[in-house]
């Protein structure tokens, strides 16, 4: 966190402006204030227009142009008011600003020296040099140049959050847990105060502070939901589970629409053996992004626990279809097929078994009706979409095409030969039954196909698994 500082009001040791030049660096302030930074931008330059010397104009200017990361122009300004006024303090701040965002802390700090000799009542210039001694690593100089700045400004809450992360890194964790608080007490909106005081609470090992900050993240800023999901896997990878589900459950309480949240929370619930709650956290995510291809191995992972083969199957194929390694999955569970069934008591089909394998699962899937060919191109336009991309939600468009043509035609062939369901087809083609359903007229198929055996096994089915149809 770097400050940069606009020149609003007259300074002294400024020459003096205009009523004409005041008004217009004012029209320019309140425009930038707004959001509205070109428009900022063109006004500073009629500014500057009615008035070559007119430093301020360029201090903010430079602001300006710094905000929306034009540096070069942003330096050139910053120069400007420097060589047309050497000791304004300022403006030497903001160059710090600039040079420390194109990497030269070495510039930047002469810059913040040069202000704090220019003005040693600059709060800004000893906080920027404070973050600077921090980048070159020299936490105990970077603490003393806050301790400078909260003594100028003992209002400012940055500051103490500030000086609360030098802390931390300094291994002096109660100080920074005060300046954390000072920070709360200063401004009650401080979400990233609140966060790090989660943090240390965690820590602590006071969970109940911990979640209690961790809901006012949230509420003041629900961007910080990724970063609680991130927190959750990183937990997860330190084997504190407890915390893990904590951070999925605050992340989808802020928001629902997160498939690949749903997913890590199921595979903690499998993980836990809560199986149940592991398959409707799948199925939410699969319903969120029918390309969610871990949930869907995840989830016939899940369902293996109950014997429901035809469900494993489709599920796997899915998955497969989509590259994920089911086999990974199902050994992050079970050493080996014999293991599940020593125990579950259950015995794995031969055929479902051979998924586990990468090429015998694609054999499974070429004798459902997928030829070589048409894997070979769903690979290949996968491979061409993906590439130097994370994530399923960017999936090349060809690719997505062309999977979602072949599980149509898997599910369209496993309903025709009676193995699966209108609803467990619809999963396997990834649309809603009722789309399914409709699709089926097209290719000459009656949804009212099932025999006796089959609806009374649907029934017991739904019975035992209520929802996760």
């Amino acid at each position: 966190m770097n400050t940069l500082s606009t020149e609003v009001q007259s300074t002294s040791a400024l020459p003096p402006l205009s009523g004409v030049e005041s008004a217009v660096l004012e029209q320019g302030n309140v425009l930038l204030m707004a959001g509205q930074v070109e428009a900022a931008i063109a006004t500073y330059s009629q500014a500057i227009t009615l008035n070559s010397r007119h430093i301020r104009a360029y201090n903010n200017r430079g602001v300006a142009y710094e905000s929306i990361r034009r540096f070069d122009e942003a330096v050139g300004d910053f120069s400007t008011a420097i060589r047309l006024e050497p000791g304004y303090a300022r403006a030497r701040v903001n160059l710090g600003v600039a040079y420390g965002k194109r990497g030269r802390i070495d510039k930047a700090m002469v810059q913040y020296n040069a202000a704090i000799r220019c003005n040693g009542e600059l709060a800004e210039a000893f906080l920027n040099r404070g973050i600077a001694y921090e980048r070159q690593g020299t936490h105990s100089l970077a603490i003393a140049s806050y301790n400078r700045a909260i003594h100028l400004r003992p209002d400012d809450a940055d500051a103490y959050y500030i000086r609360g992360l030098a802390y931390r890194r300094n291994g002096e964790m109660h100080l920074a847990a005060a300046d954390y608080d000072k920070a709360i007490q200063l401004n009650p909106n401080a979400a990233d105060a609140y966060y790090r005081r989660s943090q240390h609470y965690y820590v602590k090992d006071d969970y109940d502070k911990a979640l209690e900050d961790a809901q006012k993240v949230l509420q003041l800023s629900p961007n910080y939901v990724k970063e609680h999901y991130r927190r959750g896997t990183l937990y997860r990878q330190s084997g504190a589970e407890i915390y893990t589900l904590q951070s999925y459950h605050l992340a989808l309480d802020s928001n629902p629409a997160l498939a690949e949240v749903y997913t890590e929370r199921g595979s903690a619930y499998l993980r836990q053996g809560d199986i149940r709650k592991a398959i409707q956290d799948f199925y939410a995510a699969i319903q969120l992004d029918a390309d969610a291809g871990l949930a869907y191995g995840q989830c016939g992972v899940a369902w293996c626990e109950f014997g429901h083969w035809k469900k494993v199957k489709a599920d796997w194929t899915v998955a497969v279809l989509l590259r994920v390694d089911i086999r990974a999955l199902f050994h992050n569970r079970y050493d080996s097929v014999p293991h599940f069934e020593q125990k579950t008591g259950l015995q794995m089909p031969e055929h479902v078994a051979a998924m586990l394998d990468t090429k015998k699962a694609l054999d499974v899937i070429k004798a459902s009706g997928i030829s070589d060919k048409e894997l070979n191109c769903l690979f290949q336009a996968q491979l061409a979409g993906t590439a130097g991309c994370t994530g399923h939600s960017r999936l090349n468009v060809a690719f997505r095409q062309l999977q979602r043509e072949l599980r149509l035609k898997l599910a369209l062939k496993a309903y025709d030969n009676r193995e699966l369901s209108t609803g467990l087809s619809a999963r396997l083609a990834g649309i809603s039954r009722s789309e399914f359903i409709y699709v089926m007229g097209d290719y000459g198929l009656s949804p009212m196909r099932l025999t006796a055996e089959e609806l009374a096994e649907d029934v017991a089915n739904a019975h035992k698994t209520s929802n996760y149809q």
